[in-house]
């Protein structure tokens, strides 16, 4: 009951103080399923989810519940229907200022330094908390972000839905600081960004033992057979050089990048690689360009957004393989025109045949809060030998957002549908072609 008067009040006391600001959000219903300790439940989901902001601060509040087989649905599987299943309280609390950066609560694409460790991060939705310094000259600067114990109202925060990784950065320009002001070189900058995954075990994915060549520890679950769990962490370091020869437009950088794993098998290993690139952003248009030299098994941006998500099937490799060095290349370029329509290309790819390249692409049309579509194809393992299409196969991932008035499917009112698909595709021996499986979400809401 504390945590809903609290976030009422800051709702309330939001209403009058973002008056001169702008109020805006989404409330709305749909219907999915969710998995209750190991149980699918179907539910109807209400939610509402208002956002505040005015001049550098932002606020983001939450107010969801399911209704199917208990009202409310028992969602935290506590045996009991009651208050504590109504998911309430703050999404963020952002603060975006010219010197001091804060951010409570969730993320989204959250990139430290260069990238080479952490690039696009997000925490699912979960909480962690970002606070960043900065000299508005960019003399020098530190940022750190991490998973949190308690939430805003002094609640435990369950080990499960914590965020699982944590990390920072560091920069100086040292000629800036000392007054040197001759042009270029006086932004000569180093920094270091360290990241941790502070998991205490990790789950292998399910792969036959001829994969790995026996390396690991194996049981047999069913007719196939799988790795077994292990204790372990992972941490890195990087180690960075840059000189922008015109402020983020053109920002040439170097890195040396350490990323060390252990397991309870084998010990430590340690996988060192090479980064030189250039990134910047010139009128609608960004990018990145990078050649890596780096040690086998050595995932760059290992902290990024398909981190929390999937199992990242490079870490084996970084824990195990030999330090043979590979190099490749790793493209990207961007255009936002306003924000109205958005679109991301890269590609990566090595001199080893068995480290296959990797493909994104993602695609953003929204002229309006209420007509938008965000579509996004990823492929890892692009060109394999076992893949029977190139294109769409078992690594392949294709999701997409569908937001538009209902009134375009028939249904009257102020109301704004919603459509969110995953697909993904396995191989049918019987029809000798890639079959799609889908995951939609159906919803109607209204957004102000």
């Amino acid at each position: 009951m504390k945590k809903f008067l609290f976030v009422l009040m800051m709702l309330t006391l939001s209403i009058g103080v973002f008056a001169k600001g702008e109020f805006s959000g989404e409330s709305g219903i749909g219907v999915g399923v969710i998995n209750v300790n190991g149980d699918d439940k179907f539910a109807l989901k209400l939610n509402f989810n208002p956002e505040f902001s005015i001049s550098k601060l932002s606020i983001g509040a939450k107010l969801a519940v399911y209704l199917g087989d208990g009202m409310p649905v028992d969602v935290n599987g506590d045996g009991k229907e009651n208050f504590d299943d109504v998911d309430i309280g703050i999404r963020f609390i952002d603060w975006n200022g010219e010197i001091f950066q804060f951010r409570y609560g969730t993320f989204d694409d959250f990139t430290l330094g260069h990238g080479s460790l952490v690039y696009n991060y997000s925490n699912n939705e979960k909480t962690s908390l970002k606070v960043g310094i900065q000299d508005p000259q960019k003399r020098a600067g530190v940022v750190v972000f991490f998973p949190l114990k308690k939430d805003i109202f002094g609640k435990d925060i369950e080990f499960k839905e914590r965020p699982k990784t944590m990390g920072g950065r560091v920069y100086i320009r040292p000629l800036k600081l000392v007054g040197v002001d001759t042009p270029i070189i006086k932004n000569l900058e180093f920094g270091a960004t360290y990241a941790e995954d502070i998991r205490d075990k990790y789950n292998k994915p399910n792969v036959t033992n001829s994969q790995y060549d026996g390396t690991f520890e194996t049981e047999t679950v069913g007719s196939e057979t799988v790795l077994k769990e292990y204790d372990g962490s992972t941490k890195g370091i990087a180690y960075e050089v840059s000189l922008p020869l015109i402020e983020d437009v053109i920002v040439p950088y170097y890195n040396r990048v350490q990323v060390e794993g252990e397991r309870n098998d084998i010990g430590n290993h340690t996988v060192n690689g090479d980064f030189i690139g250039v990134l910047g952003k010139i009128s609608v248009v960004n990018y990145k360009f990078e050649y890596r030299n780096i040690d086998h098994g050595l995932t760059p941006g290992y902290f990024g957004r398909f981190y929390e998500v999937k199992y990242n099937e490079q870490l084996d490799k970084v824990l195990v393989s030999p330090n043979e060095k590979v190099s490749g290349y790793f493209g990207e370029i961007g255009v936002n025109f306003g924000g109205i329509a958005k679109a991301t290309a890269n590609y990566e790819d090595y001199n080893k045949d068995q480290l296959k390249p990797r493909v994104f692409g993602e695609f953003e049309l929204a002229p309006s809060e209420k007509l938008k579509t965000k579509i996004t194809y990823e492929q890892i393992n692009f060109g394999s030998d076992n893949h029977k299409d190139d294109f769409l196969n078992d690594d392949t991932m294709i999701k997409a957002r569908i937001v538009a008035p209902a009134s375009m499917v028939g249904i009257p009112g102020p109301f704004i549908a919603n459509v969110d698909i995953k697909q993904t595709y396995s191989f049918n021996d019987d029809k000798n072609k890639y079959i799609p499986s889908r995951v939609y979400t159906v919803g109607l809401s209204f957004i102000w």
